[in-house]
Parts: structure tokens; sequence; C-alpha cells
């Protein structure tokens, strides 16, 4: 149990951290390449991706390296590349952007790999492709009843929702718990960019609003869980004994290695005619009882040949196969957040509210994988577009 708990905490550190490969100065082994940062855009988005490159141990002379990126053509450009990391050092960045092509219909997945001509030192080796998922701009607009809905609303409450619809850059502070003495970690901040449009449950009375990509700015991380737990997992869930686990990878060819496509969602974050925003809900935790949770919506391309399996007759889940599952659902965010049943110390009530500078700004716990050794307190911050 608390080997999956781990787990989980170092899935959580490492999405938001990137690799920081540290290493003795008496290191003699392969000097590997690294590359780490957020892994989710917006082709519409104007702000840049950051990407991290961290080598395992610092050169004794300069290194230049350059990169590529692999997928569809004219959506995404890299700048800050070929860069040189310098002798004694262990790390660059270069940035990822958009070419805000209107491109893309649906998500797709990018590579950046180094580039084809790059002929390194000897001892030096890049060590994976980063991947990149994307999601197409935004193609919706608000119908005139919509609109009409934000006007009465604002008249009544002095509240202009306009401000939190459309790509909105998002501030998200993760705060997990260390593994050995249950005291919170040092707080850890991402950003990223966050489409919200008006729900189609709004009414005059109560707007809703709906993020539709990279809901709390935490996409990234859930997916890094989600693998953790999953595929990643060789000591437990993807270990060779784990017959039921096995055979459904081997169906529906899911594997550390494949190449997947992985988005969250969230609605009904409701205000009410005093202003006061709720986005709690309900949700299932593994055994199919009834929770409150943040009831994220997820699309996962494994999951989806899942079910096709399923339909098919190819694949037929079993009860002492429980665990044999793609669906994110089943293995994230599965406890109950209204109160602290876990009673170690890092929950959190949830709350939600506009600050006095229009900030839209969220806080509420996510209870991150099962099994987990408690919450992960999470605070979103919203700026309004101006």
């Amino acid at each position: 149990m608390k080997t999956k708990s781990i787990i989980c905490a170092l899935a959580a550190m490492l999405v938001a951290l990137g690799c920081n490969k540290t290493q003795d100065p008496a290191y003699e082994g392969t000097n590997y390449i690294y590359l780490s940062g957020n892994s989710t855009m917006n082709e519409a988005q104007t702000e840049a991706l950051a990407i991290d490159v961290t080598l395992t141990t610092a050169p004794s002379a300069d290194l230049t390296l350059d990169f590529e990126i692999e997928g569809i053509e004219g959506v995404l450009s890299l700048q800050g590349t070929p860069l040189t990391i310098k002798a004694g050092e262990k790390t660059a960045q270069f940035s990822v952007v958009s070419n805000k092509a209107g491109i893309l219909k649906e998500t797709s997945v990018f590579k950046i790999q180094l580039a084809a001509d790059s002929k390194l030192p000897e001892g030096v080796s890049f060590k994976e492709a980063f991947t990149i998922t994307v999601e197409p701009g935004s193609t919706s607009s608000l119908t005139e009843e919509q609109k009409a809905i934000i006007a009465a609303y604002k008249e009544k409450t002095g509240i202009d929702l306009n401000k939190y619809i459309g790509l909105l850059n998002v501030s998200t502070v993760i705060t997990g718990t260390d593994q050995d003495s249950g005291e919170p970690l040092a707080p850890v901040t991402v950003t990223g960019v966050t489409e919200i449009t008006l729900g189609e449950s709004s009414t005059v009375d109560a707007p809703v609003l709906k993020m539709v990509s990279n809901p709390m700015g935490v996409q990234d991380k859930m997916y890094s869980v989600l693998r953790a737990v999953t595929v990643e997992d060789t000591e437990y869930w993807a270990n060779e004994e784990m017959l039921y686990n096995q055979a459904l990878m081997k169906t529906i060819s899911w594997n550390a290695d494949s190449e997947e496509t992985f988005s969250m969602s969230l609605d009904n974050i409701s205000f009410d005619s005093e202003g006061a925003v709720s986005f709690l809900g309900t949700g299932y935790n593994q055994y199919g009882d009834e929770i409150t949770i943040v009831p994220f919506s997820y699309s996962f391309s494994a999951y989806d040949r899942e079910l096709a399996a399923i339909e098919n007759h190819t694949w037929e889940p079993t009860e002492e196969g429980a665990d044999a599952t793609a669906n994110p659902a089943y293995h994230l965010n599965n406890e109950d957040i209204s109160d602290d049943f876990l009673g170690v110390g890092n929950w959190k009530e949830s709350s939600a509210g506009i600050s006095e500078d229009g900030t839209l700004v969220f806080r509420f716990c996510v209870y991150m994988c099962n099994m987990d050794y408690d919450y992960t307190r999470i605070e979103a911050s919203y700026s309004p577009i101006k």
C-alpha cells in the first residue's frame, strides 16, 4: 500500500518539478539529455511552453544541442534552439510556441526529438522524446441567448463573466504530502492555460462555466499519475504476474510506450444570485459508492479502445480483475473530499470565489490515485481577461 502511495507522490512531484537529475561529480556513466515541462497546450494560446533541458552531469566542455518537432506540420514552432549548455552547467531551456494557424480539428500528439543531424560527443545520449498534447483552438462562440444570460447576471450581481470566458492563464499551487512524516510538502506552482466557456445548463439566475480543457491546471499532473499507477508501475500494476492487467494491455495495445491522448474537462461551475461559486459534484470510488469530488470528466484513447473491445467482445471485465482497466475515473480522484476521511492532516475544506483584484480562485483537495497516502491540496487561480 505504501509503495503505491509513494508512486503517486513521485509522479506528482515529477510533473511539477520536471527531471532534476543530479549525480556525484565522480559519475562515469552515460550523460543523458532529459526534456521536461508542461506537456499540454492549446493551439490558440499565445503563451510559450517552456521546455527544460537537463543533463545527468555537467560536461567538461560546452555542449550545443538542437531539437525538432515531429507531428502535423505548421502547428508548432521551436524558439531558443539550437542552445548551448556551458561547461560545468547542466541545464538550459527552450520554448514551444503555437503558430495559431487553426489547423487542428482534434487533439493531436507531437514529439520533440533531438535534431536528426545532431552529433553528440562520446558518452552523451538523448534519453527519450518529449511528448506534447495539443488541443484545437476554440471553435465555439457564445450564442445570443448566452450573451443575454451573461449581461443579465452582470446587471444583477455586478460580476462580468465575460472576463472568465475564453483562454485563461491559470496558476496552480500543488501541495502534496511527505510519505514518511505525513507532513505537507513544500508547495509547487505550475502554470498553464484553460479554455472556459458558458455551460449549457446556464440560466439567468445561475450561470454555469465549463472548463473545456486543462481544468484547474492539473491535466498534466493527473495524466502523469495515471501512467505512474498503471503502465509505468512495473512493481505492481504492470508486473508480469498481474495476469488480468497484462491481458488488458495486450488486448488494447496499451503500454508505457504507446502513443495516447488524454484530456480533462469540468462542467457545472455555478454562480448563484449572490455571486457565490460552487464546483463540487458527485463521483464514485472503486467500490461504486457515491462520493463528493471535483467531478472531472476524462477522455483517454486507451480507455476508448477498452470500451470498443468490450463492445466487440474481445475484452470482458471481471470482478476479480477489477484493476484491469484504463478508465481514469477508476484510478484517479476516487476518495470523498467533503470531510477529512483519511485523517492524515493535508485536507482542507473546498472553497471558490472572486478576489478583490478579479482573480477567480478555487481551493480543494484531490485524492490523486487509489491507495495514495493522503489528499493533495490544490489552489487554482485564473486571471481575468482584460
